[in-house]
């Protein structure tokens, strides 16, 4: 389901549990969280399970930094060499080298 359907239903429910309450911080975490797409570790594992094939095992996910829609990252050997840098689609799972 996409970040905008899961946020509608999200909604959806809260308005339909109780429609006088107000959202709580943990509501507006929990939208935040949707939006976001996804956390790091999900990141390294859709890397992983994409270029695993493709570059072999003998390397690393380094600096894998959040730039809002996206993660960027490095895939380094174990000597310190990097092979590729790459970005991934927070809301898609999309992996591009750059």
């Amino acid at each position: 389901m996409n970040p905008k359907r899961q946020i509608l239903k999200f909604l959806k429910e809260k308005m339909e549990r109780n429609p006088s309450e107000k959202h709580s911080d943990d509501d507006s975490e929990r939208i935040q969280l949707i939006m976001d797409g996804m956390g790091t570790g999900t990141a390294r594992l859709i890397i992983e399970h994409q270029i695993g094939d493709t570059i072999g095992r003998g390397y690393t996910i380094n600096d894998l930094e959040n730039k809002g829609r996206y993660y960027l990252g490095k895939v380094v050997q174990h000597d310190g060499t990097i092979i590729e840098r790459l970005i991934v689609d927070k809301q898609t799972g999309i992996t591009r080298f750059i």
